[in-house]
């Protein structure tokens, strides 16, 4: 095996595979994903798999935005079965922060959150088994749900490989078991070479 590639991902998580799926598509051929266990076996792994739209920076909103459209057709974008099931999702807040999430809801709608801000007493028309006392609003976002983060890996994993390796393009795309980090050593602008153990 090589001891060098183009790009060198750290982590075989939800995240290091998406990454891996998406610089695939676009064409770089030379992908090592490094990950000291098994996929999914780190954060990933124990995630409980919501998927919420509303976060405090555009960046973070609009990457949440683009990923929900594909929890939604998983099956077509990537291939697998991301266990997506939409069921919305409530957030209650106390009485001083019902500004701040009033302003906060009003910026993210304009990046494409669906989402509002219900009074205490208006929970009970989504959730008639949430006790309204001591909140000051509630965060509704009726097009959040959760997936299963496993699925979700492998399924960016194996569709990385394919667009990877393919009988009309030539490169790889390995998961490492460790990196030896003593050993490693930036050789170039985007070449790393390390010591790893697959």
């Amino acid at each position: 095996m090589s001891r060098t590639a183009a790009v060198v991902i750290v982590g075989g998580g939800v995240t290091g595979t998406s990454i891996a799926f998406h610089l695939a598509g676009l064409g770089v051929r030379d992908i090592l994903l490094l990950e000291r266990d098994a996929l999914a076996s780190g954060g990933t792994g124990r995630s409980v798999g919501i998927v919420r739209q509303l976060y405090p920076t555009p960046e973070t909103t609009q990457m949440v935005v683009r990923s929900l459209e594909v929890f939604r057709r998983f099956g077509e974008a990537v291939g697998g079965d991301a266990g997506y099931v939409a069921c919305g999702a409530l957030i209650g807040v106390g009485p001083a922060m019902r500004a701040t999430l009033e302003a906060s809801v009003a910026r993210q709608r304009a990046l494409g959150v669906r989402a509002e801000v219900l009074a205490p007493a208006d929970v009970a028309r989504v959730e008639p088994r949430i006790d309204p006392a001591g909140l000051g609003a509630v965060l509704w976002e009726p097009e959040s749900g959760y997936g299963d983060p496993t699925s979700v890996t492998l399924g960016f994993a194996a569709a990385a490989r394919r667009r990877v390796v393919s009988p009309m393009t030539t490169g790889r795309m390995m998961v490492g078991s460790a990196i030896e980090a003593a050993n490693a050593r930036l050789s170039g602008p985007s070449e790393i070479t390390t010591s790893f153990r697959l």
